[in-house]
């Protein structure tokens, strides 16, 4: 059996949490291993899939949902947090058009996932909230989060919509990311990935020896973190002080 292969305990244990066994249990370790699956998996359907299924594909299968429930898992362990009750993947892809709206050029997928993160923290550290459900995991790229990786290809998908239905759920939030995503468009997207790797919370989630990358980034250690570098990090990125007029005027384009 491969290495990254699921054992046929780790694929029970899973189906009885999926089926809503009550004793069902899943470890740390299994859960990392099967998100990396479950992610290779999806992506290499999406590769063999024509444009025109591409463009209008949607899957239900048990993996997503039991991501639905591991999100649910994620709000109830944030003691302390409240939730402003985004979707990662609207949280990207509003940060990518955000940021192509400035620049009036494209962005990569990592410099998405960082502006994410980025944001992620900023907002945690200054209000103790969590931006939405999913958690960053660290991976040797850095940390991710994985619902935006796989749902938001920054160019294709980063249209003005984005802004619309971030807006929708919670102006403040919205006119937040277009500020983040104006202070950060030409940031050297090296600098910041350093910076972020270098960070007690990334580092806190590294391997230890023998186990496999994807842990995930605790909040705790994400707004420890955060309070320490929020003045600096976030100069002219916080549109707390007039989110509503901020939105209104994007709003009225």
């Amino acid at each position: 059996m491969a290495a990254n292969a699921l054992t046929p305990e780790q694929m029970t244990k899973i189906t009885r949490y999926i089926d809503g066994e009550k004793d069902a249990e899943i470890d740390d370790e299994t859960l990392a291993l099967f998100d990396a699956l479950h992610y290779k998996l999806h992506r290499k359907i999406y590769e063999n899939l024509s444009r025109e299924q591409k463009k209008s594909r949607r899957l239900e299968t048990k993996a997503e949902r039991l991501e639905d429930k591991l999100k649910a898992a994620d709000a109830a362990d944030a003691e302390g947090f409240t939730e402003a009750g985004l979707d990662s993947a609207d949280v990207a892809a509003c940060l990518a058009a955000e940021t192509r709206n400035v620049t009036q050029k494209g962005i990569s997928r990592s410099r998405m996932l960082t502006l994410t993160y980025m944001a992620y923290v900023s907002w945690l550290g200054s209000k103790k909230q969590r931006l939405f459900l999913e958690h960053p995991v660290a991976t040797q790229y850095g940390p991710i989060f994985w619902r935006a990786y796989k749902k938001v290809n920054p160019e294709t998908e980063a249209d003005e919509d984005a802004f619309r239905r971030v807006a929708d759920q919670n102006p403040g939030a919205a006119a937040f990311l277009r500020n983040v995503a104006k202070k950060y468009h030409d940031a050297d997207e090296r600098m910041m990935a350093n910076f972020i790797k270098n960070s007690a919370p990334y580092k806190n989630a590294l391997p230890k020896e023998g186990e496999k990358w994807c842990k995930t980034i605790q909040d705790n250690d994400i707004y420890v973190w955060a309070v320490a570098i929020h003045k600096k990090w976030t100069r002219g990125a916080d549109a707390e002080n007039h989110p509503e007029t901020d939105t209104d005027e994007r709003s009225k384009r």
